[in-house]
């Protein structure tokens, strides 16, 4: 096989994680179809989610990405279910501070399934 071929399939195999999603809407296109020809996180393994440059990057994007794929179950859009999460947390905060509240929730609201009370999970 020749190098102009091979390229493409690492690109497609990349595991890796955008520096900084600027919303939700991209964080969920991460998740589901990957950002500038990396693998879709979706589908990392697990020794691709245990890698120590990923791990924590990972670990943290997760908790918005299990509140989508729930909402996504429950029928809602992308779009709706990241409107939940930003009438929830706040149409203007990042999407670090973001996983920091959901973070927090998960020990506060452990009667919800660790999940905020207005977030319909």
């Amino acid at each position: 096989m020749d190098k102009v071929n091979a390229e493409p399939l690492e690109a497609i195999n990349n595991a890796n994680l955008s520096h900084l999603p600027r919303d939700l809407a991209a964080l969920w296109q991460e998740y589901q179809h990957g950002l500038y020809g990396m693998k879709p996180a979706r589908l990392f393994t697990t020794e691709e989610r245990n890698n120590t440059k990923l791990k924590q990057k990972y670990y943290r994007r997760n908790q918005i990405w299990q509140i989508m794929v729930k909402q996504s179950r429950r029928g809602l859009t992308p779009e709706q279910a990241a409107n939940e999460i930003y009438m929830v947390y706040g149409a203007r905060t990042s999407v670090t501070k973001i996983i920091d509240c959901i973070i927090k929730d998960k020990e506060r609201y452990k009667e919800t399934g660790g999940f905020h009370p207005n977030l319909s999970v």
